[in-house]
C-alpha cells in the first residue's frame, strides 16, 4: 500500500500546488505507527510550519482517506506560505480560538480537491494497482492489514468449492445407475442406458470419468495392479469379488498342502 500511496501523492502534489497556489516546496513523510493506528482517536496527519513538512499516518487506512489528510495539511502549508499560520495562532482548543477555527475550516474544505483530482485522474485514464495486498504479501512487506480481508477471501474460495462439490453430488453416476437397472450382460443395452442417463442429467463426457468396461474389461485387469486410479467407483465391487476369490483359492491351497503334510 505504501508504494501505491507514494505514486498517488506524486500525481496529486503538482495538481494541489496549482489549485492552491502555494509558492514554497513542502516535504511529505509517510509514518507507520502501530500504537497510533490502534487508537480510535489517534493522529491522521500533521503539518510542521517550522520545517514545512507534512507527516501522514497511513497504517490501516484507505489510500483515498490518506489523500484527504494530505489535502488538508497542504492547505495549512498554503496558509503558512501566505503568512497566516504563525506561532501566535496556537493549537487550540478550536472553540476558544477564532483564528485557528477559520484556518481549520479552510483546510477541511481542501478535502474537496481530492474529489476533483479523482475525476481528473479518470479523464486522463490514470489508474493504480490494488493498494491492499493479500495478507501474506503485506506481512512480508512490513504493512499491517486487517486480517478479516484475508479471511473473507478464504471464505469466498470455500463457498466456491462447496458449490462445485454440491453440483457434482447432485449428478448421478450413469454407470452405477445402469449397472443396477439393466445390468452389464447386454453390452449394447448397457451403453445406451449410460448415454441416456448422461443426456438426461446434462453430464458431459469430461465431467465424469468414462467407463473402461468396453475397452479394458474389468475381468481382464491384473490383480497385482493396485493403483487403478482410472477405474470408476462401481468397478470396485467386481474387483473386490475377484480379490476375495483369489484369497479363498490361496487359503484352500494352503489347507490342502497342510493336509498332505499331515498325511
Amino acid at each position: 500500500m505504501k508504494e501505491t500511496l507514494i505514486e498517488m501523492i506524486q500525481d496529486f502534489y503538482p495538481y494541489a500546488k496549482e489549485q492552491m497556489g502555494f509558492n514554497k516546496p513542502v516535504r511529505i513523510f509517510l509514518r507507520k505507527d502501530i500504537q497510533n493506528a490502534q487508537d480510535p482517536l489517534g493522529k491522521t496527519a500533521f503539518y510542521d510550519p517550522m520545517n514545512a513538512s507534512v507527516t501522514l499516518y497511513h497504517m490501516n487506512r484507505h489510500p483515498k482517506d490518506v489523500m484527504r489528510s494530505l489535502a488538508h495539511e497542504l492547505m495549512h502549508h498554503k496558509q503558512n506560505c501566505d503568512g497566516r499560520l504563525g506561532p501566535e495562532i496556537g493549537e487550540g482548543p478550536v472553540d476558544e480560538n477564532m483564528e485557528l477555527s477559520k484556518l481549520e475550516e479552510e483546510a477541511n474544505m481542501a478535502g474537496f480537491l481530492i474529489r476533483r483530482w479523482e475525476e481528473d485522474c479518470k479523464k486522463r485514464g490514470k489508474k493504480w494497482p490494488n493498494a491492499y495486498y493479500d495478507y501474506n504479501l503485506a506481512k512480508a512487506e512490513g504493512e499491517e492489514i486487517d486480517e478479516s480481508l484475508s479471511l473473507q477471501e478464504k471464505k469466498k474460495k470455500k463457498k466456491k468449492k462447496k458449490k462445485k462439490k454440491a453440483k457434482l453430488k447432485k449428478k448421478p453416476n450413469p454407470w452405477a445407475v445402469c449397472t443396477v437397472s439393466v445390468g452389464r450382460d447386454d453390452k449394447d443395452k448397457y451403453e445406451k442406458c449410460v448415454l441416456s442417463v448422461k443426456e438426461k442429467h446434462g453430464i458431459k463426457k469430461e465431467s465424469l470419468q468414462e467407463s473402461k468396461l468396453s475397452n479394458n474389461s474389468d475381468y481382464d485387469r491384473s490383480l497385482d495392479d493396485t493403483s487403478e486410479s482410472d477405474t470408476v467407483k462401481d468397478h470396485y465391487s467386481r474387483r473386490a469379488e475377484r480379490v476375495f476369490e483369489k484369497l479363498m483359492e490361496k487359503y484352500k491351497t494352503n489347507k490342502e498342502s497342510e493336509v498332505s503334510k499331515d498325511g
